[in-house]
């Protein structure tokens, strides 16, 4: 596949200037002194796949508006590796068997971060949630007032309502999660405002922004609080996690409720303007989801993107849960909770697990009987994405048989293999 990356380093400031080089399909070309200004113009023409740089703090205050000016699929690249993991450009490149020359040249530096970003090292410097918000409004002015201003206004209602009908059929027929709020006015619609849980790039072609008409479609994506990065490979050792099962709230103030699957609560908490991306987080350095659940029906979209991205199974109740059904369950936990989307998000994790507990209690019971109790989590996590039992425990015993070490030969070395194999 053909890839276009631009390697950056800093000249000077006042004004900042970089040097550039791009690497294409294995050619270095150098591009030569570009503003800053003038270096975004350069990339949103040329549309890289990569543009990489030492250290992201050579973009100072501008930082946050280079990353908003980067086209939909270009990616700000860090090759030195995450804030307080760094090593030297010219260690990096010798490792990687590149040629190293002059340290202090800029184009040498903006050469190196381009070609070791051609051999995907690096991390990319996450700015934006996998969220986007869709806002549709009209266009123009309606004027103030008469008969004609009327239907004119009339009109324009109708037209947002019919826009924001469209956007969420799109969105449905391309099974992307969303949520949805209206503002009604005139038998038609004032504005309607789409939070999706996707990102830019997904949305391309199905989305697209309108201006200078009777109405108005805006998208922005959603930014972090704070700059993610994430490695070019799959460097993270992947870790066995505990399984759990989570409530979610949704909403401006999103509740979180975790529990295992004994139906013993790990953790509570609620926060205000939760971006999903640190919702991610929350849940992930807790255990991995094996049921995500809603106390309402149907799910809203929120909950279903958190499920989809974690690959858990939804749970949405029969009917929405009432309020003194809630309570109810929270009285039989014998726990009180902070806010009301402490308790919506913890009656959703325990009625999931209500609905699932006759089961859980029958695997426990015949693990017990084959001596597996220790591995009881795993089997069960496996029996709730879909196995039957004999699978279940079929698969947690054939990797326990793997995970034993051979025994030892005379003839073999008593070599300890264990820091080889954890570096494997």
């Amino acid at each position: 596949m053909l890839i276009l990356i631009i390697g950056l380093d800093v000249i000077g400031e006042n004004p900042r200037r970089f040097a550039v080089v791009s690497w294409y399909n294995g050619k270095l070309e150098r591009k030569g002194e570009f503003t800053l200004y003038r270096l975004i113009r350069f990339i949103r023409t040329k549309k890289p796949d990569i543009v990489a740089i030492d250290s992201v703090t050579e973009l100072g205050d501008d930082l946050r508006m280079f990353l908003r000016a980067l086209p939909p699929g270009t990616k700000l690249v860090q090759v030195t590796g995450r804030p307080g993991e760094q090593r030297s450009l010219q260690s990096l490149a010798r490792e990687h068997g590149i040629r190293t020359s002059d340290r202090f040249d800029p184009y040498e530096e903006a050469k190196l971060s381009a070609l070791l970003a051609s051999k995907g090292i690096g991390y990319e410097v996450l700015a934006f949630e996998d969220e986007v918000i869709v806002k549709v409004t009209r266009g123009r002015s309606h004027g103030k007032g008469g008969w004609s201003q009327d239907r004119y206004r009339k009109r324009v209602h109708n037209l947002v309502r019919d826009k924001v009908r469209e956007i969420e059929d799109r969105l449905r027929r391309a099974d992307i999660p969303f949520d949805l709020e209206t503002e009604e006015k005139d038998y038609g619609l004032a504005r309607g405002e789409f939070r999706v849980y996707a990102s830019r790039e997904e949305l391309a072609g199905i989305v697209r922004p309108m201006r200078g008409g009777d109405v108005e479609v805006r998208i922005y994506p959603v930014e972090r609080a704070e700059l993610g990065f994430a490695p070019l490979k799959g460097e993270e050792a992947i870790k066995e996690r505990k399984s759990i099962i989570v409530g979610i709230d949704p909403g401006i103030t999103v509740g979180i409720a975790v529990i295992d699957l004994n139906g013993n609560i790990i953790a509570l908490h609620s926060e205000r303007n939760m971006p999903v991306g640190e919702i991610f987080r929350f849940i992930s350095e807790i255990g991995h989801p094996v049921i995500v659940a809603t106390d309402v029906s149907p799910a809203p979209g929120f909950v279903e993107k958190i499920a989809r991205s974690f690959k858990a199974n939804l749970f949405v109740p029969r009917e929405s849960l009432r309020v003194d059904e809630k309570n109810e369950l929270l009285r039989n936990l014998g726990i009180k909770v902070e806010d009301d989307h402490q308790r919506d998000a913890l009656a959703a994790a325990y009625k999931a697990y209500l609905r699932l507990k006759p089961k859980l209690e029958h695997v426990e019971a015949k693990l017990r009987e084959a001596g597996l109790s220790k591995r009881a989590d795993e089997v069960k996590a496996l029996v709730i994405q879909g196995y039957n039992l004999g699978e279940a425990m079929q698969r947690v015993t054939a990797r326990r048989e793997e995970r034993k070490p051979e025994p030892q030969t005379e003839e073999t070395t008593s070599v300890d293999v264990r820091p080889y194999l954890r570096k494997i």
